[in-house]
Parts: structure tokens; C-alpha cells; sequence
């Protein structure tokens, strides 16, 4: 009982120690190393060049790979070469939570990983083929937050039995009427579009509680379009461009009450 303790006492102690502490701490003994490294691997970020080395460890240690949990690699074709970046994905087996930004050489073999179920998937890529990634929404039947960027594919038609978990969502509008309808999202968050010429009613098959948009985007539609397309609406967020006037900003707001 008093060695248990101790484990967990020293799991709190970790859980509020920064990475280069961490780091030391794996080298004390195997226990407080296993415990530091649970911490250590559990979030990562790849920001620069210098991760290259964590995305090496990752891709050849399975049970280092296996403890992440939040993975996010937003400049993956600069730093790391496709093999290593791959096999890491594919080590992943206890991830939840994924960010990535591809580049089109890199978008098919990344998609073709499906060790993982996660929550939460937000991908950021340029490539006008969504087979890839229609085939990998459907094998991710958990995922709760989906996060699309993408300028090259101006629709992706979303099985209507994948993603019954879908709660949250941001991605551009036309893709919006095949992940919108038949699930239980509540937020939404539009890619920037102009839907002066667009029927959105279809929003009014999930109950949407929270809707967030660029100013002027439904210009010259009124509010009485967004109550009737969204009758659970409790929350409005509308952003603005810094370089937009005040004369462009209330001609929008005049516009839409």
C-alpha cells in the first residue's frame, strides 16, 4: 500500500514539473524514469527544426510512442523525413487528440495510419484528392472535434454513418452540408465564405448551440435566416479583419439585423 502511494505521490509530484526537469528525473532509476516518461511523452508539439530527433525516438522506441496521447506537428515538411514521421504515427496507439499540417507529399501516406482512435483531429493540408481523407474520417468513428483546413477540394461528401460522435466542427461551408446533418453537433465554426448565395438550412438538422463566423459573411441576409436555420442558437460569435473599416463593419451589421 505504501509503495502505491509513493507511485502516486510521485505522479503528482511530475505532473507539475517542466520538460527539462523531466528529463533529469528519467535518469534517477527505471521507476521514477517510467513515471517521468509518462509525463514527458504524454503532449507533444513539434514547433522547430530541433524535433526532429524527438520524432526519431518516437518512430524507433514503441513504448515511448505509446504513451503519447496529444500529438501536433504544424511544420512536419520541413523537419522530418516521411518514414519517420509515419512509423511515429503508426506507434501511436493510445493517441486521442491529433494536429497536423501536410504537405501534399506527404498527405496519403500520413492518412493511411490507423493504429489510433482519436477524439479530436485537426488537419491543415493542400491536395485536391479527398479519398484519403474520407477513408480515414470513416475508420474514426470516436472523434468528437474536427477541425478542417483546405483551399484545394471544394467538397468532401461525408459517408452518412461516419462520425456519429461528431460534436464540433470547423471547415469550409461546402463541406459543411455532409458533416453537418444526421449528428450531434452543437458548435460550429465556418471557414471563411461568403453565403449571400447559400441555402444553409440544412444547419437546422443538428441542434447548433454555437456558431462562429466572419463579419459580413451572411451579407445582405438578415437575423431572421439565422433563427430559422438555427433554432438552438444560444451563442453568436462574429470575427473581424484588423483591416476592416468601420464604414465595412456597420454597412455588415446594418445589413444583418
Amino acid at each position: 500500500m505504501s509503495s502505491k502511494l509513493s507511485i502516486e505521490v510521485l505522479q503528482m509530484i511530475l505532473e507539475n514539473v517542466d520538460q527539462a526537469s523531466l528529463a533529469t528525473v528519467c535518469q534517477v532509476n527505471k521507476l521514477f524514469c517510467a513515471c517521468a516518461q509518462e509525463v514527458l511523452y504524454r503532449d507533444i508539439n513539434i514547433l522547430s527544426r530541433s524535433a526532429l530527433k524527438v520524432i526519431q525516438t518516437l518512430a524507433q522506441s514503441t513504448h515511448l510512442s505509446k504513451r503519447v496521447r496529444s500529438f501536433s506537428a504544424t511544420h512536419i515538411y520541413k523537419t522530418n523525413p516521411r518514414k519517420s514521421i509515419v512509423k511515429a504515427l503508426h506507434n501511436m496507439t493510445s493517441l486521442r487528440r491529433l494536429t497536423l499540417q501536410t504537405p501534399p507529399d506527404l498527405y496519403t501516406s500520413i492518412l493511411d495510419v490507423y493504429t489510433f482512435k482519436l477524439d479530436s483531429f485537426s488537419f491543415q493540408f493542400n491536395s485536391n484528392e479527398p479519398e484519403p481523407l474520407l477513408k480515414f474520417l470513416n475508420s474514426q468513428p470516436s472523434l468528437t472535434h474536427l477541425e478542417l483546413w483546405t483551399f484545394a477540394v471544394d467538397n468532401i461528401k461525408v459517408e452518412a454513418t461516419s462520425l456519429p460522435n461528431l460534436t464540433w466542427v470547423f471547415a469550409p461551408f461546402p463541406w459543411l452540408r455532409y458533416l453537418i446533418p444526421g449528428r450531434p453537433v452543437s458548435e460550429v465554426k465556418i471557414f471563411e465564405h461568403s453565403l449571400e448565395h447559400e441555402d444553409f438550412n440544412f444547419f437546422s438538422a443538428a441542434p447548433i448551440q454555437k456558431l462562429t463566423m466572419n463579419i459580413g459573411c451572411l451579407f445582405p441576409k438578415p437575423v431572421k435566416h439565422i433563427a430559422s436555420a438555427f433554432p438552438s442558437l444560444v451563442h453568436l460569435t462574429m470575427n473581424m479583419y484588423m483591416d476592416t473599416s468601420e464604414d465595412e463593419v456597420r454597412v455588415s451589421l446594418i445589413s444583418f439585423l
